[in-house]
């Protein structure tokens, strides 16, 4: 999408850092769009920029220079001479200010700016003295910039669709016969287009997927996060009791009673993105201290067993053993959760796997 706006939308901004300017500029950025802004839409807003400022700093020197006759003693007098002269080095560098500006704005919304040509003054000049298009009248001299904008409009149009933000009734009413250009007076307007709502459709969406890859590596950079919610789990539990183990007890059955050298892993290939929540799998890892008892028969032909922690009763003894554990668990995060300058916490209840292994 090509998009020209007028210097009566863009003189609203002067910072070029206002909603509807920053969404052009990040649309551009994103490539979504090319901005085209014609020279004399740019000198437009610089000067008048630039003009404002000068008055401003101006007046704030003047204001500086009174001081002394308001009251102020000569101490903080030669204080407020010394911000003088700071004042007017800003005052001299209120065009090299302002082009940084512009020069930044142009580079980073990846726009068009239009060099002055002076082959358009040829047909600003012959329309300048028949009131042709755009001058409302002959030698209409207010319609001049207008003029020069209009030529910048006409050339982009050519080859390729122009969308025109213009506050300008003249300008816009002198646009309406060139092909190629869809005028709207505002950007509300622009907003409404359908073409526009397709390509602030795909915008979101692509801000949106470049949200939730930022949050997973903000996820991926809270490592002390998850081991703080492991070892606040551990700290809760005095035991577990364990089945299917694969120890040679009944049913495998087993006591968990402490969870020693704790390790904790993001399982990172694995992480699902669904409904605006992160499920992250972690994999914990420790030397289990374990307790489970032994039919006496089977002890005595199983080589492997450690030894004898106490005789139960005439049928089994009871094992004391340290074995590696791994625990499992999926974590869901939302993703408005996750912000860059906030320190992720969260608590895990129980885990859904714990294994011997």
């Amino acid at each position: 999408m090509n998009i020209i706006i007028d210097s009566t939308e863009l003189k609203k901004d002067r910072g070029l850092n206002k909603s509807d300017i920053s969404l052009i500029k990040d649309m551009g950025a994103e490539k979504l769009l090319v901005l085209h802004i014609p020279y004399f839409v740019y000198k437009e807003c610089s000067s008048s920029s630039i003009e404002n400022i000068k008055t401003e700093l101006n007046q704030i020197k003047s204001n500086l220079k009174s001081f002394n006759r308001k009251g102020m003693g000569e101490s903080d007098f030669a204080e407020a001479r010394k911000i003088e002269k700071d004042i007017s080095k800003l005052h001299d560098n209120v065009e090299n200010s302002n082009k940084e500006l512009w020069d930044n704005f142009v580079l980073e919304s990846n726009s068009i700016l239009y060099e002055f040509d002076e082959k358009d003054s040829i047909e600003v000049f012959d329309a300048y003295f028949t009131g042709d298009k755009p001058f409302k009248s002959l030698k209409s001299r207010e319609d001049i910039p207008d003029a020069f904008i209009y030529q910048t409009i006409k050339k982009v149009s050519q080859t390729s669709k122009v969308y025109l933000v213009s506050g300008d009734k003249n300008l816009r009413e002198k646009c309406v016969d060139l092909k190629n250009v869809v005028i709207f007076p505002t950007f509300d307007e622009l907003y409404k287009d359908s073409d526009f709502i397709k390509l602030q459709q795909k915008y979101d969406k692509l801000k949106f997927n470049q949200r939730v890859a930022d949050a997973k590596l903000i996820l991926l950079d809270s490592q002390d996060s998850f081991e703080d919610a492991v070892n606040g789990y551990l700290a809760t539990k005095n035991y577990w009791h364990l089945y299917d183990t694969g120890l040679p007890s009944d049913n495998g059955e087993a006591t968990v009673y402490a969870i020693d050298d704790v390790s904790t892993e993001i399982d990172e290939l694995n992480i699902k993105f669904i409904d605006d929540k992160f499920f992250v799998p972690i994999i914990v890892k420790g030397e289990a201290s374990i307790d489970y008892a032994v039919f006496k028969a089977d002890y005595w032909v199983d080589d492997d067993l450690p030894a004898i922690s106490e005789d139960l009763n005439k049928h089994y003894y009871l094992l004391h053993d340290t074995v590696p554990i791994k625990l499992l668990k999926t974590v869901s995060i939302d993703l408005d959760d996750l912000k860059e300058d906030d320190i992720l916490e969260f608590e895990i209840d129980e885990f859904d796997k714990i294994e011997i292994e």
